[in-house]
């Protein structure tokens, strides 16, 4: 008798689908062409969605993230008078993530988190809040 297969992790995408909360590229500037503000600065806008805090959303460097289930990645602008934009980000298509996988979307207790898998969700332990 075959043992069960293990569910398949769908990796970070360099690509996004639904809301791009999966996406993990290096796009960095703005649909309109500003560039983005690095996650871990306060300057030119302060706020509170740091590495630091979302320690599961990908707030690296200057990239475009979507870590709180806004309708597309975005970022904080470097332009002290835009305080943040949505950016253009490449489309995957629905190929790569099953239309029933909304973990990214799940609201989740803090201490726990969800791993993308096909098929559903999996709890994990890393220590992510999705707030």
């Amino acid at each position: 008798m075959d043992s069960p297969k293990p569910p398949t992790i769908v990796e970070e995408l360099t690509c996004a689908t639904g809301d791009g909360s999966a996406y993990r590229g290096t796009i960095s500037v703005t649909g309109s062409g500003k560039t983005c503000q690095l996650w871990a600065s306060q300057n030119p806008h302060e706020h509170s969605r740091t590495p630091e805090k979302y320690p599961c959303k990908g707030l690296k460097s200057n990239y475009c993230r979507n870590p709180d289930n806004e309708r597309m990645p975005w970022c904080y602008t470097t332009d002290p008078g835009t305080r943040w934009e949505y950016c253009k980000v490449p489309t995957c298509g629905n190929e790569h993530v099953p239309a029933r996988l909304k973990c990214g979307q799940a609201k989740v207790k803090p201490g726990k988190c969800f791993n993308r898998i096909v098929g559903g969700c999996e709890s994990c332990t890393d220590p992510c809040t999705d707030d």
